[in-house]
């Protein structure tokens, strides 16, 4: 196989130098393009540069390079150079691929991510706004409601007996997956965000009918609207010392949040070298977490001042 092939050779006549080097060591019969395509995708051959994308722009140079350098070496015609001492073009200067888009050429050639997670920078977003994990699951009631953070794995359109369209969906989070079925009246109100490899939140009814927890969706939420649909409180710290100054910033904030009246309550965390006092605030200061208004209440009191919160999960 490829892997026994590049570890026989990389001891015979030592470590590759670079993707010319490694494409003129071999025959193209024994390391078609489409192995060497799914090494760089998996990033078995980083060793030779980092860039990815790199690799796969210059390969077919690369292959043509290294037929050429086999032929000469056949016929004896490598002149003043010996094997793999060409002059070696330099790979073209494309920009890296994205993290996502890295970690789904590794999904998809070798089944699982290498590197990292596509949920790993997202990881403080889903645990916020989350009511449990996957994982979690199998020990809760049936018909529980919860709220799941995740990427959509897998996409299936279906069609029920009024000839509606309804989506069944597998969901993965860092701790496991579980399958949903979205109905055929929320898939057609959320059906622009119910795509493979996007990541979102879903609210649904747990299903422990079968063998294996699945979900019965009621909404999907796309990410970057998780705060304004899923926050359920809203941590505002500082400290005991700062009352004083408080008081004006007090008077400001109530000018901020009802701009805005919401559904998400204020709680106002006093912290001293006693310790922390949680005061939750009056109906007055409920409010909706748009952006701008986040950003306006950080402006106020200091740099995440702030923190939102989702619905608290089960002890």
């Amino acid at each position: 196989n490829a892997a026994a092939a590049i570890e026989a050779e990389r001891r015979r006549n030592g470590p590759f130098k670079d993707i010319f080097d490694f494409a003129a060591r071999f025959d193209s019969r024994a390391m078609n393009k489409g192995t060497i395509e799914a090494l760089i995708k998996s990033g078995a051959m980083d060793s030779l540069s980092r860039n990815r994308a790199g690799l796969m722009a210059g390969l077919e140079t690369a292959l043509k390079a290294g037929a050429a350098e086999q032929k000469a070496k056949a016929v004896g015609q490598l002149g003043l150079f010996s094997p793999g001492e060409l002059p070696v073009p330099a790979l073209p200067a494309v920009p890296e691929w994205t993290e996502q888009q890295k970690l789904q050429f590794e999904k998809d050639v070798l089944g699982f991510y290498l590197t990292s997670h596509p949920l790993a920078q997202h990881a403080k977003l889903l645990e916020t706004f989350a009511s449990a994990s996957i994982a979690d699951l199998a020990d809760m009631a049936n018909d529980v409601p919860v709220i799941l953070g995740g990427l959509v794995s897998s996409v299936r359109i279906k069609t029920d007996k009024k000839g509606r369209r309804f989506a069944s969906i597998e969901l993965e989070d860092m701790n496991g997956r579980v399958r949903g079925v979205v109905f055929a009246s929320v898939y057609e109100e959320m059906k622009e965000f119910i795509a493979e490899n996007r990541i979102v939140f879903v609210e649904a009814a747990l299903d422990k009918s079968r063998d294996e927890p699945s979900l019965k969706v009621n909404a999907v939420i796309p990410l970057e609207q998780a705060a304004e649909k899923l926050a359920e409180r809203a941590i505002l710290r500082f400290q005991a010392s700062e009352l004083t100054e408080t008081k004006g910033k007090l008077e400001r904030l109530r000018d901020i949040v009802a701009r805005r009246q919401g559904q998400v309550w204020l709680v106002f965390s006093i912290e001293s070298a006693e310790g922390c006092v949680d005061i939750r605030a009056g109906e007055a200061y409920r409010f909706h977490p748009a952006p701008k208004t986040v950003e306006a209440i950080n402006d106020l009191f200091g740099p995440e001042a702030l923190s939102l919160r989702g619905r608290r999960r089960p002890a």
